[in-house]
């Protein structure tokens, strides 16, 4: 679950504000305005119509009935299309924003998709950088409940270009086995060093890595 507060941190305000900004902008002539990321957008309506604009082409969806099982069929297509113009592999879009958790409003999943939507479509509308949500994990133990925090990236911390690591991939056509890095300079004390590992086409993992490093 989000941790309280979480949702209320400036940078996540922002975030939400210009999401919904920008949906709004290119909605505009459907006369579709949205005010609730988490709440608009959970069964797939907002979300077909937006993709549809993006893209200039109707999805032809067959009529579904307005119930739960209606309702999370249509969300199922309509993130298959997404995906498919995203051009994500399917194990990394079930793991940023699978169905279950857009359907259930979960705020992660959420501004997850709509990043990349943005990075997409619109790759100069800057959105705030370094956007993390909390989520506290309980599970119980021995008859002891137990949690933990888990940090959620939602943005990346961006370079000089205002891009973050993922859309830099995408924009530079990165081979899938291509393996980036920061080199260390011999008389560096401490350094945050990241690797970016594409391991196969079907996944990406990103690693960050802290440690200390002795001057030469």
């Amino acid at each position: 679950m989000l941790e309280p507060h979480s949702k209320e941190q400036p940078l996540i305000v922002e975030l939400i504000q210009k999401l919904i900004e920008w949906i709004n902008k290119e909605l505009i002539d459907e006369r579709i305005l949205v005010r609730d990321i988490e709440a608009d957008l959970y069964d797939g309506q907002v979300l077909q119509k937006l993709i549809e604009k993006l893209t200039g082409e109707s999805l032809n969806q067959p009529e579904l009935t307005q119930t739960e099982m209606g309702q999370k069929q249509r969300l199922r297509m309509v993130l298959e299309e997404i995906n498919n113009v995203l051009g994500v592999p399917e194990v990394y879009a079930a793991q940023n924003w699978p169905v279950a958790a857009i359907f259930s409003k979960d705020l992660v999943a959420t501004l997850r998709l709509l990043v990349a939507l943005v990075h997409r479509f619109a790759p100069d509308f800057r959105l705030p950088a370094g956007c993390q949500l909390t989520l506290v994990i309980v599970r119980k133990l021995n008859g002891v409940l137990q949690h933990r925090r888990q940090i959620e990236v939602i943005t990346e911390m961006t370079d000089a270009t205002g891009k973050d690591g993922i859309h830099l991939l995408h924009s530079h056509s990165l081979l899938w086995t291509d393996i980036i890095y920061t080199n260390l300079s011999c008389d560096s004390i401490a350094h945050i060093v990241r690797w970016v590992i594409i391991i196969t086409k079907e996944l990406i993992v990103e690693i960050d890595l802290c440690f200390t490093v002795v001057s030469c």
